[in-house]
């Protein structure tokens, strides 16, 4: 660990690594009969019949273990998938996939990530390895330089470094562009996703309990397994602290993460635990399980289906809202107490979010199986804009169907802001957008937790049917965390 001037109680440090690793998890309980093999290997194991499926997490975080000094960056890329593939083969295995996270500040333009990616690329093709997903994050620097990331945005810039990626095995049904990877193993699909979440950009100390945050990092991600109509049913945690977290606060966080597994029936197999110089950063990859019969990608919405949501949107943003104001009057005068009665709803939709796979279960049971869906993390216009996109049709939502809590409207006359315009860029309800074949209205039109919001025609792009029945056409303008 770096040094830190406010070490508290147990030092991280005192533990080491693998201590550290051994202490928060001596608890874990696995649940899964295709759970071969947990924490405690160079990977972990899952039983798929025949053969496992090996499963490992490693982070590299700059000033720990790379110094950009004398690093290249193309250098940087290729070392950063050897690492991880040498887990796999210290298993007697091979290789075939990975997912990678990336967290930069805007001091890096976008041709010095293209620059580490040239490496990662380089890495897949001499080892035969497929790039099937991840996630980019940014956080705050002074210093942009070039081509600013934030001009493309995450999932432009997502895009842009992709564009190249080539798959080469038979196993890998679906690679980067959906909520989750998809790995043929036969009967079945194994879903694969990746998620960070960075202090400062994703979460704020000052108001987020350390347990909140490990259950909500979870929450994120099996929300794009329910996304694909799958269960998720295994997870990774790779966690960077710095020694101003004692060991009693990344407890506070595994309570948070051991809960979540608990609840939605998860286990967790593996990860990595390593020293930051920029704050606490979590990564979590998350493993499901799909049957092709019920795989619903965000590829295959038709004409004439019916767009359909789950539980109510806007309450995480207004949330953070309430957060956001009273950090400001605590700011400004220590002395004040938050005010935050009456505001609990919407405050553990912003905190505390749930990950919609009782939906998954309804729908099972209501023998319905969408026909496209996906989470809502960046608001409602940026996932039916995904949708629209990706199936090469139009959604056209009604104004006056989006569901909104009634708490909602209060605050938003309270706050000066628009509800549907919070409701449409709000993000972070995590509830799940998807459609539907139009015979199948009749099995849903009367359940409390799903709203029927629009269809779908022939045609590109989506619209908004407004509640004076004006179109106007809908852009993506949701939580973006790659803005600057």
């Amino acid at each position: 660990m770096f040094d830190s001037k406010n070490p508290q109680r147990t030092p991280i440090s005192s533990l080491g690594e693998f201590g550290l690793i051994e202490h928060l998890t001596k608890n874990t309980t696995l649940k899964h009969a295709s759970t071969a093999l947990g924490i405690g290997d160079d990977a972990a194991l899952i039983d798929q019949g025949e053969y496992y499926t090996a499963i490992s997490t490693d982070m590299l975080v700059e000033g720990i273990h790379f110094d950009l000094s004398y690093m290249p960056l193309k250098h940087l890329g290729y070392k950063s998938v050897m690492v991880n593939l040498s887990d796999i083969y210290a298993m007697n295995g091979i290789a075939q996939h990975i997912t990678v996270g990336i967290a930069v500040s805007n001091r890096f333009p976008v041709e010095a990530v293209e620059e580490i990616y040239e490496g990662i690329n380089l890495a897949c093709a001499r080892y035969n390895i497929d790039l099937i997903g991840g996630d980019r994050s940014m956080f705050d620097s002074k210093n942009p330089q070039r081509t600013p990331i934030s001009s493309l945005g995450e999932f432009g810039l997502i895009e842009h470094l992709t564009k190249n990626t080539t798959l080469k095995h038979a196993s890998t049904a679906l690679g980067i562009g959906d909520d989750a990877a998809l790995i043929d193993q036969g009967e079945y699909y194994t879903a694969i996703s990746t998620d960070m979440l960075v202090e400062g950009i994703h979460f704020d100390l000052s108001y987020m309990p350390l347990k909140h945050l490990g259950y909500k990092s979870v929450m994120v991600n099996l929300s794009d397994i329910y996304a694909m109509n799958g269960i998720a049913q295994h997870i990774t945690v790779g966690i960077a602290v710095s020694n101003r977290f004692p060991v009693e606060a990344v407890e506070e966080i595994y309570e948070g993460i051991n809960l979540a597994c608990a609840r939605y029936n998860i286990d967790l197999i593996g990860g990595d635990t390593t020293a930051s110089h920029s704050g606490l950063i979590l990564s979590i990859t998350a493993v499901g399980r799909v049957e092709k019969l019920k795989l619903a990608k965000r590829s295959g919405a038709k004409n004439n289906d019916l767009v359909v949501v789950s539980g109510d949107l806007g309450g995480a943003y207004m949330g953070l809202q309430i957060l956001e104001r009273e950090k400001q009057v605590f700011i400004e005068n220590p002395d004040m107490q938050p005010e935050l009665n009456g505001h609990e709803y919407i405050l553990e939709r912003q905190l505390k979010p749930e990950s919609r796979k009782d939906i998954i279960e309804l729908l099972e049971g209501l023998e319905v199986v969408p026909t496209s869906m996906i989470d809502i993390s960046d608001g409602l216009s940026s996932e039916v804009l995904h949708l629209a996109k990706s199936s090469s049709v139009q959604f056209n939502i009604y104004e006056n169907k989006i569901p909104i809590d009634p708490s909602i409207f209060t605050l938003c006359e309270e706050f000066n802001m628009n509800t549907t315009t919070v409701a449409l860029s709000g993000g972070e309800d995590y509830e799940l957008l998807f459609t539907i074949a139009l015979e199948d209205h009749d099995k849903i039109k009367a359940n409390p937790n799903l709203t029927i919001i629009g269809y779908v025609k022939e045609g590109s792009g989506a619209h908004l049917i407004t509640r004076d029945e004006k179109v106007v056409e809908l852009k993506a303008q949701g939580f973006k965390h790659m803005e600057e």
